[in-house]
């Protein structure tokens, strides 16, 4: 494990100079190691991503491919651009005015009003 070796009779100052050469090389280890563990959880992320969009894929086949770009997530949630016509508030929203022009229409044609 080391180039220094304890001797069959170790002084203190033998074993606090094989102490401080552990001390660095876990020092140099752990960092290693944490350097390492970023890059793992970055590809783990992309995995995470690619299999979510696969997912979705999967279950809609016909809609054109997703791309995600997700370099910092736990969870990856696959949103599909909608038309305009499916988004309930905005339909509703479209409803209530056009059922406001049609009541104000009925009533200037009930009065008799004209343009």
């Amino acid at each position: 494990m080391s180039d220094f070796q304890i001797p069959q009779n170790p002084t203190i100052t033998d074993v606090l100079v094989y102490l401080v050469q552990m001390d660095g090389k876990l020092e140099r280890v752990e960092a290693q190691a944490t350097k390492t563990n970023g890059r793992v959880n970055s590809i783990e992320e992309w995995k995470t991503g690619l299999q979510a969009v696969a997912q979705y894929q999967e279950k809609h086949p016909n809609q054109q491919p997703q791309q995600i770009n997700a370099p910092n997530a736990t969870t990856v949630q696959v949103v599909t651009p909608s038309k305009w016509f499916q988004n309930e508030k905005l339909v509703a929203g479209v409803v209530a005015v056009l059922l406001a022009l049609a009541g104000v229409l009925s009533f200037m044609v009930g009065q008799g009003v004209s343009q």
